[in-house]
Parts: C-alpha cells; structure tokens; sequence
C-alpha cells in the first residue's frame, strides 16, 4: 500500500473483479454474449463497491476504475461508483480525493448526455476545493464545465471559463494539474486556445455560419496551430480548422488539411480520432453537394466512432447526416414526396446509421415496422384514390418512427442492466427529440408521429400523456410495439410468436393501443394465415 498525500490508502493494484473490470474491451465491440457477461461482471463490481463487501480498493484503483468504465461505454457504472467513493472520502476527510470522484461523476454524467447533471457535479466539485489543493484542481474541472457549457449552447459563459483557466496557467511555470501534467506550458496554451476556437466554431453554427464569429474562430485556430502542440491537440485542432474553411466554402484548403490526418493519426496513436477526420470529410461533401460520398463519410465516421465509447461524437456526426437531410428537403416543394422519391437512399443510409447504434431492438427494426404499419393503415384508413398516398405516408412516418433515437447515446439505447430512472428518461426523450429534428426539417407529419408513437388511449403514454392521437400515430404504435415483441433480431429477450404477439397486443386494446388498430392488425395476420 502507498499513503498519497490526502492520507488515502492506495492499493497498488486492483483486486480480482475490478482487474476483470479493467480487462473488459470497449462494449460496442463485443458480441451480444460478451456484452452481456461485461455488463454482469461490471454490475458486480458496483454492487461491491456500494456495499463494500470484499477487499477494499484504494483511491487510485477507483479513479483507474471510472475513467476504464467511461472508455468501454458504461459511463452510468462509472457515475455510481465515483459518486459512493466521493462520499466515502468525504466522510472520511479526504477532500481532495472526494472532489476527483465528483470529476469523475460529472465526465460520466456529460457521457450520458445528463448535461444539467454535469454541471451541477462540477460546480460542486469546484466548491469543495481546499485552498491548498496540491493537485491544482482547479483548471481541469473549469475545463470540463467549459464543455459542458459547449454543448447547451452556453458560448460566452464557456469562453469566459477558458479565459479564467489560461490566467490560471499563466501562474504557474508548469501545467501541474490533472490530465495535463504531462504538457508543457505552451501545449496547454494551445489545448486552450483551440477549445475557444471549437465553441465559437459551435457559436458559428447556431448563428448561421456568422462570419465575424468564424473570423474569430478563424484566428483562435490558428494561434493555437502557431504554438507546439501535443499530438492529440494538433489533430483536433487542424480538423477544427478544416472546418471553418467548409463553412467559409474554401472547401479545397479544407482538402489539404485534411488529406495527411489520418496517416498523422495513425503515426500518433491516435486512432480515436479519425471519426471527427471522416466527420469533415462528410462535410466537405455535403457542402459541395456531393450527397452520396457525404452519407458514405458520414457512415464511417459513425461505424469507427462505435468502436470506441464517446457519446459527444456520435452526436456531431449525427449533425453531419441531419444537415444532409435538411439540404435535401429543402430543395423540394414538398418534403415527404423528397423522401419518398430521390431521397430514399439517403433515408436507407439514415435508417442504416440508426441501426447500427440501436441493436437492443436489433436490425432492421424500423424496416419492418414500416412494412407492418402499411398493411395495417390499409385496412383502417378507408378507399378511395387518397388512401394510396396516406399509406405510403404511414410507411414513411414507420421509418422514421425512432429517428430521435439517433440522438440518444449508445450506452444507454444499448444498456443491459436495468435502466435508472435518468436512463429511462433519456431513452423516451427520442420521442420529442425526433419530433424537433423531424420538425426542423419541415417534416411535420413525420415529426407528429415521431413525437406522438408511444401515446396511449388511457393518457398513461409518453411523452405528453395524451389519449387522443391521430390514426397515423395509433397505427406506428401497433406496429411498432407488435414488432419489438415479436422481432427475431431481439437480442435482450426471447422473442413472442406470432399468436403470442397479436395476445400482447389484444390485451393492451383500449388501454395502451387503439382497438380499431388492434382489430386491423388481427385482420392483416388472419389473412395471411
């Protein structure tokens, strides 16, 4: 055992299951049974350290243990056991160890997307911080309220922190901080200066492409670039740059930066980057209206992202294929019919990006969801030349029933322990979070659906509790719960027959599903026996 200087005991190395725990890949990776065996052994690990039963882990174990989980793509283990141990430190007047965890608890919150969480994490953390920190805490947990100010659109707060840090640097001789002491001076001025680059690169986005605030994001990026950078630094920042050369439309010098990334990446051992390189790559296209080699890019920027475990990229890369989609629609004189004619390979290509972070529902779920809700809308909507294109209309709006789950990290769309009642909350934020996508786009039919496909007849639904929906939402909601049950791609349960469905389904009639619907989804099976 080795004393630090907060008189926390610190095991050299982690007992058996926390060693297990470490060894676990990123869970994207693993198959479905190895997912599963991961999830066990880490649930197991928390129930010990919650319960402290077994051989007690010391500081550093834990701290290696949070930023392990965060890395495979379990963030919410990581954010029960920092949260225990900072009590436990606290208690036992170990201030300086209890403030690391409650970092740890924030990164992990920020990793679930509970950004409000976050903040409240760090601000406490930032609280409790004794004068005399050896560890220099300080800056690093402003850094991280900076990101999380980033990403709820809180620009000028988030630009004021990175100006506090720097002066914070400025101080010193040398970055002696956490997650920086191995920077020189100026690698940490630069590491600032492109992150106040990056949020108003971020500002720009939400302004339109504003040109003073590219210009300024313009010369951030290039001081930065003008300093000796850490390698991971200067990859981000040169895909920072390229950037704003695509929203400023120089689209080949966004080209020429981007060209060596990745065989810098790669030299620099830091593979983890490329999907942000491909990300750009994406965008150049996309701006030059390339669409087909700016969906190819985007799907690979996302297929490379899920080998690692980083919510926050998945949600840019998102962006990349939404912003596509936008560009689509908004060439036409109507929206769906763009969907249903030339843009159908783009819709594939969106359902295919969704189908590769939702494998909990499994493959090809909206596929057949739309299928299904075609034959039922067949029999509820009436004759007449109209109902021709009302069906084709209830097809589309199947598949893109769970479009705001494109938005809903992997760890949690993917979660094989029981959901906590935040994970349950994010999981049915994809009900309004598709509607505001699908509505931005001009696709409000598709967006009512979207926001409206897990409503119920008794007002027990979400999200808005409502019990009257149109017949277009009451439709998708059968045949959208009828396929889950029954689906043979199911990974987490065993799947329903047929006739055990269509059971499920007559019993939630008049409660959880519209019995005329009900009925129609009887008739579409009867016929086909």
């Amino acid at each position: 055992m080795t004393e630090r200087h907060d008189g926390t005991n610190a095991s050299s190395a982690p007992d058996g299951l926390a060693a297990r725990v470490m060894a676990i890949a990123p869970l994207p990776r693993l198959s479905h049974e190895e997912h599963r065996a991961a999830s066990e052994c880490i649930q197991s690990l928390v129930a010990e350290v919650q319960h402290d039963t077994g051989p007690p882990l010391g500081f550093e174990t834990l701290c290696a243990l949070a930023a392990h989980l965060r890395a495979v793509g379990d963030p919410s283990a990581a954010e029960t056991i920092a949260l225990h141990s900072h009590r436990v430190f606290l208690e036992d007047g170990r201030p300086i160890s209890a403030v690391t965890m409650l970092n740890a608890a924030g990164l992990a919150c920020f990793d679930q997307g509970a950004f409000q969480d976050a903040e409240r994490l760090f601000c406490q953390a930032l609280e409790l911080i004794p004068a005399s920190d050896p560890l220099s805490q300080t800056p690093v947990i402003l850094l991280n309220r900076a990101a999380v100010l980033t990403e709820t659109g809180q620009y000028g707060e988030a630009l004021k922190i990175y100006g506090e840090i720097m002066n914070l640097v400025q101080k010193r001789p040398r970055a002696v901080f956490a997650e920086m002491d191995s920077f020189l001076p100026q690698e940490v001025r630069g590491l600032l200066t492109n992150n106040a680059g990056w949020v108003l690169l971020r500002m720009a986005r939400a302004t339109g492409n504003d040109k003073p605030v590219l210009q300024r994001a313009t010369a951030a990026i290039e001081e930065a670039l003008s300093l000796p950078l850490h390698a991971r630094t200067r990859v981000i920042a040169l895909g920072n740059r390229a950037e704003v050369c695509v929203r400023l439309g120089d689209h080949r010098k966004a080209e020429r930066i981007l060209a060596p990334l990745e065989t810098e990446c790669m030299r620099a051992g830091q593979e983890q980057l490329l999907p942000e390189i491909y990300r750009r790559w994406a965008q150049v296209y996309a701006s030059r209206g390339e669409t087909a080699a700016a969906v190819q890019w985007a799907r690979k920027a996302m297929q490379s992202s899920l080998l690692v475990a980083n919510p926050r990229q998945e949600l840019r890369i998102v962006e990349v294929f939404v912003d596509i989609l936008r560009d689509l629609v908004s060439k036409a004189p109507d929206p769906h019919h763009a969907l249903e004619s030339t843009g159908e390979p783009v819709v594939m290509q969106v359902l295919e990006l969704l189908q590769s972070k939702d494998t909990y529902t499994g493959g090809d779920h909206s596929l057949r969801v739309s299928a299904l809700a075609g034959r039922i809308a067949v029999r509820v909507l009436g004759n007449g030349e109209p109902r021709v294109r009302r069906v084709k209309r209830v097809e589309l709006d199947g598949l893109f029933h769970d479009f705001g789950k494109l938005l809903v990290p992997w760890c949690i769309l993917n979660k094989v322990s029981p959901l906590s009642d935040r994970d349950w909350s994010i999981l049915r934020s994809h009900t309004t979070r598709g509607e505001e996508l699908l509505d931005g786009l001009g696709l409000r039919t598709l967006a009512r659906v979207a926001g409206g496909h897990h409503e119920r007849p008794d007002g027990t639904g979400y999200p808005r509790g409502l019990k009257q929906t149109t017949k277009e939402e009451s439709i998708v909601a059968v045949a959208d719960a009828f396929e889950a049950m029954t689906s043979p791609s199911r990974l987490y349960s065993r799947p329903k027959t047929i006739s055990e469905g269509l059971a499920e389904v007559q019993r939630g009639s008049g409660t959880q599903f519209q019995p005329m619907v009900v009925e129609a989804l009887d008739e579409v099976f009867r016929a086909r026996a």
